[in-house]
């Protein structure tokens, strides 16, 4: 049976309101190590999609499949996230979110980044 994604895609600004609203949810920067580092959305957690620890990565990060998650990689043009989300979605996890754009639509869309790299 293929699993279900209940989450599906989540523009920037609806990510933002969620922030906001102190809504509960993991976001997870399916980036390498060293790119997370350097510039993230705020209150990220680094679990990189394109290493083969990456289930223990989310794992270390929850346990509860129930809970949402919202992924986000590089950009519009990059695949990262959305294996990521393939991968959970098989692994069992239930409300996977994909943000659209990556960090470069969060910024495009005016919204702010940390990290050592950041600039405004």
């Amino acid at each position: 049976m293929k699993a279900t994604m209940t989450g599906g895609v989540m523009q920037p600004l609806e990510l933002s309101a969620w922030m906001q609203e102190d809504r509960p949810f993991i976001l997870i920067d399916v980036l390498p190590k060293e790119i997370y580092q350097k510039r993230r959305l705020p209150g990220a957690f680094n679990a990189c999609v394109y290493e083969v620890s990456f289930p223990d990565q989310v794992a270390a990060i929850t346990r509860d499949k129930s809970k949402a998650i919202v992924l986000y990689g590089s950009s519009a043009e990059s695949r990262d996230a959305g294996e990521a989300a393939e991968k959970l979605l098989r692994l069992g996890y239930e409300k996977v979110h994909v943000l659209v754009g990556g960090v470069d639509g969060w910024v495009k869309s005016g919204l702010s980044l940390e990290g050592e790299n950041v600039t405004p």
